[in-house]
């Protein structure tokens, strides 16, 4: 999935060039496998020709804001591998989190599957996910979905690079 990033630093790089470069994927209308893929999306506009392609645009208009800034500084900034990656000092990362302003985000593209942020990210987003999508999968994955959300839910404290972060103390 990572290699969709890629899209959201190059306006004229193609999602047909991307899998190929990255995968050896080749974008037909009769494929047999489906490669799924995220990025922000400020470029799909110029990168998608014709392509077979679906794209899932998840509005987090009605969504609190907060959070989702909070859960994407931690595991920007503050998560275990990014701090092993990174050089960032602890003012740097302080700074970051105190000047970042979160986007309701970018328009989406004329043929985007619009999804509620709100009605995904909670129990049964599997499901609301599904319908819009219109597929079936068993239950079993359904209740995983709805398992893992807790897990997956970033804590309001954490402690990392020697010191507690709190979310209070941000938003």
């Amino acid at each position: 999935m990572r290699m969709f990033k890629q899209l959201d630093y190059a306006p004229d790089y193609a999602v047909r060039t991307c899998l190929r470069d990255f995968g050896d994927f080749e974008l037909t209308h009769d494929a047999d496998l489906t490669y799924v893929g995220a990025c922000h999306g400020r470029y799909l506009n110029l990168q998608i020709q014709n392509d077979p392609i679906k794209i899932l645009y998840i509005n987090i208009a009605g969504a609190d804001l907060n959070k989702i800034a909070w859960e994407f500084l931690v595991k920007t900034y503050l998560s275990t591998p990014t701090i092993r990656q990174q050089s960032f000092s602890i003012d740097a990362i302080e700074e970051k989190i105190k000047n970042f302003k979160l986007s309701s985000g970018y328009k989406p593209h004329a043929t985007s599957t619009v999804l509620d942020y709100s009605k995904l990210f909670q129990p049964g987003g599997s499901r609301y996910l599904c319908n819009c999508l219109q597929l079936v999968v068993d239950n079993r994955y359904h209740e995983f979905y709805s398992n893992q959300l807790t897990w997956a839910d970033t804590p309001r404290e954490i402690s990392a690079l020697g010191r507690t972060w709190r979310y209070s103390d941000y938003f």
